[in-house]
């Protein structure tokens, strides 16, 4: 049951949340990480989807809608892959991190001055961010920007649920609402994530729409 405390406590929470994109620029900015997702062994749980599904589908490049400190794409095996984030910081962390690595670029991604990216990629990916855009403005934006990115495949890994948790940053959606505006997509593949806690997530691929 929630107690009045635990409700003041949300409260307090979402009014001082300053926004999404501010809101992981000062995590990264002040030493935070990507978060457990990103680490351990749902990391590697999804590096193993992933991997598979590139060598499967024989796909040569991946852009990546919130590349984070990196930890993720460090057991990531793709030909080429571009990154980016709305965190500035966590786009330097990646820079210096793999900056030797011929394979791999990285960008800012600013979801408010967006345009179709010139660099392009055969599959786009989106591991846990859906469920931290919590401005039903930047998650329309953001799914637009990754359809334009995309030539053949969306993967997300999100949890399909409607709630509001106590975490300011945290809003899950249900994928069949958010899809619909993935014009010119289709669900291709469900798969069940490793449901590893704190983890509920599933695998989602989406596939262009054969015109």
């Amino acid at each position: 049951m929630t107690t009045i405390k635990g409700r003041a406590k949300r409260w307090v929470n979402r009014a001082t949340f300053p926004g999404s994109t501010d809101y992981w620029e000062r995590r990264y900015a002040t030493g935070g990480t990507s978060g457990a997702g990103s680490y351990g062994a749902i990391a590697e749980a999804k590096a193993a989807f992933l991997n598979r599904f590139v060598a499967e589908q024989q796909v040569q490049s991946v852009i990546e809608f919130g590349c984070g400190d990196g930890n993720q794409l460090a057991l990531a095996d793709y030909p080429r892959y571009t990154g980016l984030d709305v965190s500035r910081t966590a786009v330097a962390q990646c820079l210096t991190r793999f900056g030797a690595d011929p394979t791999k670029s990285f960008a800012w991604y600013d979801p408010q001055h967006w345009r179709m990216p010139a660099v392009r990629a055969e599959l786009a990916i989106s591991l846990d961010v859906v469920l931290h855009l919590v401005e039903d403005h930047l998650l329309a934006q953001y799914l637009r920007a990754m359809s334009d990115a995309a030539d053949q495949w969306m993967v997300f890994f999100t949890e399909d649920r409607q709630t509001s948790p106590g975490d300011a940053h945290v809003k899950y959606r249900n994928v069949g609402d958010w899809s619909t505006m993935l014009v010119g997509w289709r669900l291709a593949h469900t798969e069940r994530g490793p449901r590893i806690p704190p983890s509920d997530a599933d695998f989602f691929v989406f596939s262009r729409a054969q015109t």
